[in-house]
This record gives structure tokens, sequence and C-alpha cells, in this order.
């Protein structure tokens, strides 16, 4: 149809004018269609230099703005899981919502999952030792993500080598169960980033998603990463050989197209 505030040439009942039109649109919308889709293989390219990219139809992403209800599924998940739980995490409060958590972390190693709970010392400095004992007691794993004073020493030990500085730390959020769900996002283990209707307070809102499809292994290779690199001997070597390759081949590409 023509512009609003705008009258059509084309007689009354002469449809060629209309089909024209409507075929005008119709390449405007595949040629904007055709734009995204090379925009979105550009960046997949680029990603590809860095790592490995899932096909994004065979994995289902889903966004949760609501802190309360990302927090239900996740204790959901857990509640429901039947071989694993890694949750790894920058903070993990001694509160109403730590506490909540850790003991559905209890529960599912004293059914028989194999569980694994990663914090960042940085990230908790009190309660942490009282809120992860019981947990600790079932033979769960628990991970303090480089402690800061060990670090601190070997940092001066090793003339201040930036791969042992107490300054690298993990902001990750990350929750894997049973190698097929993932969550990952912005939420911390906490009343501060939880809802009042899942007894937090909602001082801060992240966004979470959960991850279904191929991608999920993609995460479960980060949480093992994170784990076997924690003490910083030094660069994982197949994360210095992706930037190299990003160097190399796509900041030159983008200078020249700026």
């Amino acid at each position: 149809l023509p512009p609003s505030g705008t009258s059509s040439s084309a007689a009354p009942g002469d449809t060629s004018a209309h089909d024209a039109i409507a075929s005008a649109i119709a390449v405007a919308k595949a040629k904007v269609g055709s734009s995204r889709d090379d925009r979105w293989a550009r960046i997949n390219g680029a990603l590809r230099t860095l790592g490995r990219v899932t096909d994004g139809h065979a994995t289902k992403l889903t966004p949760y703005y609501d802190t309360g209800e990302a927090y239900r599924d996740m204790w959901r998940c857990v509640d429901a899981a039947k071989k694993s739980v890694v949750w790894h995490t920058y903070i993990c409060k001694d509160d109403n919502v730590g506490r909540i958590t850790l003991s559905k972390l209890v529960a599912a190693k004293r059914r028989g999952v194999d569980v694994e709970l990663l914090y960042d010392s940085g990230g908790n400095i009190t309660g942490r030792g009282r809120l992860t004992a019981e947990l600790r007691a079932t033979g769960a794993r628990v991970i303090t993500y480089r402690p800061f004073h060990r670090h601190l020493w070997r940092y001066f030990r090793h003339w201040m080598d930036w791969r042992q500085s107490p300054a690298l730390r993990n902001h990750r959020k990350v929750l894997v169960v049973d190698d097929e769900v993932a969550f990952i996002g912005g939420l911390n283990v906490g009343d501060d980033y939880a809802e009042t209707t899942v007894g937090g307070n909602g001082r801060f809102r992240d966004t979470m998603c959960a991850i279904r499809g191929p991608a999920v292994q993609h995460v479960i290779e980060v949480c093992r990463d994170t784990v076997e690199n924690q003490e910083g001997a030094e660069l994982h070597p197949s994360g210095a050989q992706r930037w190299r390759q990003w160097a190399r081949r796509v900041a030159p590409a983008r200078l020249r197209a700026s």
C-alpha cells in the first residue's frame, strides 16, 4: 500500500500497481533478511577463530528476565538431577538463597548425584566454610577458586608474573545438570540476586539463560577448563593459539573494513 497521506494512481480494479508494490516489499524484506543472515555468518566466522560454533537451529535458548523464575527453574533441575550437577559462581553467600541452594546440592549428592560447586575466593570473604561444610561432608567437590593469599605469595615469588596474579578471578555463573541443560548469565548465588518470591531481596536484577542442545557441551568444556587451569601455571595452549589466530585473521579484516 502507498505511504500514509498519499493516494494511489491505480484505477479501481487495477491490481497491477498493488502487485508491483507487494513485489517491491517482498524484495526489500528478502534483502533485509539476507543482510541479517550475512551479518550473523560474519560473526560466526569470527567466533570460529576462537572456538567451535554450534548450529543455532539445534540449540534452544530460554532467557529469564525474572530472577525468581530463573532460580525456580535452576532449583527444579537440581532437584530432578540423576547423574551430575556442576554449579560455578563468583559469589555464593551464606544467606537464605545461598542456604536453599546448598541444601539442594546436598540432597542431590545424598541421592547419588555427582556434585561440584566452585566459588571464587575473591567474591566470598566470610561464611563460606560454614555454608559449604555440610556439602563437603557428603563428599561433593567444593572448589575455592584461586585462594587469594596463596596466589598473592606465588605472585611475588614468581616476580609478579601476571599468570600468578591474585587479581585473576572467575566471574562465570554457570550451572550444568546431567550434561543436558545449562544455565549461564549474571546470577550469583545469594539474596541480593533473587526476587522476594523465592526468598531473596531483589536488590539486583540480572539475566540468566537456559541452554538445551549441542551448545551444552561447550559450556561443559568451559567448566572443565575453569577447574583444570585455575592455578594459572600457564595460559591454556588452545586459548593462546585461538587468540593468535584472531590477531592474524579477524583483526586485520576489521581494520580494513573500518
